[in-house]
């Protein structure tokens, strides 16, 4: 575990953890609130779907007691595949349930960055934990108490809004030939290894190549964690 990171169990970081809500074929409308289902929970992505868009009234909403899901929670899906997989829900302009195969999951702000568990999600030591508490014969899930114990790293928050720089800016990567890219960094603890955007944009006027500076998310964080990503093409 690196330096002043903690580790905590996934509901330990939660303001809510809990299940969608079961509905059954006899309790959906063609209009209404829009129920999200297991497979609209992509690896990391919302996967829209709405050519196969599944709705409940409001009268059905109340009746079952539903639990109204809304921007920028965390949706896990308890079943294949992967087991475990989670993305972040967007605004999709209406009002919106969730199956109970999926897990709700609204974090702590003071301890979780949505977009920073989004990424981790997809990392080989989250599905492989995930992996280690499923059961099932014929088809793998996994519980949402077992879900709820599995352990998850939690750095400090700028240190998760700069990992989530990182990960964003690393999807834009432009896959040219003669494209270097090249990332500033802050100093380690004993002060030395420092680079900043400065430092890149000298070393690139000494070499004679064209740059192109890319950020993602707010600049103030940006600019705040000195995470910038550059790139450098030749002329």
């Amino acid at each position: 575990m690196t330096e002043g990171w903690q580790e905590k169990s996934l509901a330990e970081v939660c303001e809510v953890f809990a299940d969608g809500d079961w509905v059954e074929s006899k309790d959906q409308s063609p209009e209404g609130i829009r129920l999200i289902q297991t497979g609209n929970v992509g690896q990391g992505v919302f996967k829209e779907r709405s050519e196969k868009a599944r709705y409940i009234s409001e009268a059905t909403f109340k009746r079952l007691r539903c639990t109204e899901i809304v921007e920028g929670d965390c949706l896990i899906s308890r079943l294949p595949d992967p087991v475990g997989r989670s993305c972040i829900l967007p605004d999709t302009g209406e009002r919106m349930i969730t199956a109970v195969d999926c897990t709700i999951v609204r974090f702590d702000a003071k301890e979780v960055i949505p977009e920073f568990f989004n990424y981790y999600s997809q990392s080989r030591d989250y599905l492989k934990d995930v992996d280690s508490e499923t059961t099932g014969t014929t088809r793998n899930r996994i519980s949402r108490s077992k879900l709820g114990e599995v352990r998850v790293p939690v750095p400090p928050l700028p240190e998760q809004e700069r990992i989530v720089v990182i990960e964003d800016s690393s999807e834009l990567q432009l896959n040219q030939p003669h494209t270097l890219y090249l990332e500033a960094q802050p100093p380690r603890p004993d002060g030395k290894g420092q680079v900043s955007i400065h430092d890149l944009f000298v070393d690139s006027s000494s070499v004679g190549v064209r740059l192109a500076t890319c950020s993602c998310g707010a600049s103030s964080t940006l600019i705040g964690s000195d995470q910038w990503r550059s790139t450098f093409t030749d002329r």
